[in-house]
């Protein structure tokens, strides 16, 4: 299946550019590079401000529109929802029908600066037979459990949308890798660009191998992803030789006796 991750130019507060943009590019990768399914950064219509915004229902909405006239899957970066009084940082997948097939509320917060509720759910997807997504969301790259806890899930394809504005970026991709290798599976971890965005996108195979890396230019990421290609490096091993993921399942229940007596 063809992935399309934008990298994109992010205004904080110009919700309506920043929208104007997403379905800009929605129609260049569903039209031209004919792509399944498209991802954007965390935050992407809505950028981070001094103050967390909730965002109107009403961009959900339009977002559903979007998906649904080009007829492919769109998660649209996260954005602040408010459930029941408290505020989440919220991802959705949305079908090519405009149908909202699921979300996942961000595990780790960045305190102090994003003072919300933290998700409680670890989320896996299944696209249309093709492959199983796992997501997190920006900091979330940074505690290993929950990545595992996805591909425990089935996930075979890792993506971590990112706001990072900070100098710690080239460490978020340094355990995008590995994670790609410790799990034999696809890892996508990439980031807005403006004047404080770093940019700095890559997508790792699942052998660890760089299949694409950007530095700070507005670009789409197309790749091809491939659910036989994990499959073969599960069974077969890394570069046929180190048998990690299966050692590792068939090892399960051991390694879960000692983490529980570690923590």
């Amino acid at each position: 299946m063809k992935i399309a991750f934008a990298q994109m130019r992010i205004k904080p507060g110009n919700y309506e550019e920043n929208l104007k943009k997403m379905k800009e590019i929605v129609l260049r990768s569903s039209k031209l590079y004919k792509t399944e399914l498209i991802i954007f950064p965390e935050l992407a219509i809505q950028g981070a401000q001094k103050d967390i915004i909730v965002l109107d229902n009403k961009y959900i909405e339009e977002l559903k529109n979007i998906a649904k006239d080009n007829q492919i899957w769109v998660i649209p970066g996260s954005m602040y929802v408010k459930e029941k009084g408290k505020i989440f940082n919220r991802l959705y997948v949305i079908n090519k029908n405009g149908e909202i097939m699921g979300n996942y509320d961000k595990m780790f917060p960045w305190e102090p600066f994003e003072l919300i509720e933290h998700g409680e759910n670890i989320f896996v997807f299944d696209f249309e037979g093709k492959i199983k997504i796992g997501i997190g969301i920006c900091y979330d790259i940074f505690f290993p459990e929950i990545a595992r806890a996805m591909v425990l899930k089935g996930a075979e394809l890792l993506i971590y949308p990112h706001y990072t504005t900070t100098s710690d970026r080239e460490l978020e991709l340094n355990i995008a890798k590995s994670y790609a290798i410790l799990n034999n599976a696809y890892v996508a971890s990439f980031n807005g660009v403006n004047n404080y965005l770093v940019g700095k996108s890559a997508i790792y195979g699942p052998e660890g191998e760089e299949l694409q890396r950007v530095e700070n230019d507005e670009i789409i990421l197309t790749e091809i992803i491939s659910k036989e290609r994990v499959k073969v490096v599960r069974e077969k091993g890394l570069k046929g030789v180190t048998l990690n993921y299966n050692h590792f399942l068939k090892y399960r229940e051991k390694l879960k006796r000692i983490i529980n007596q570690t923590y």
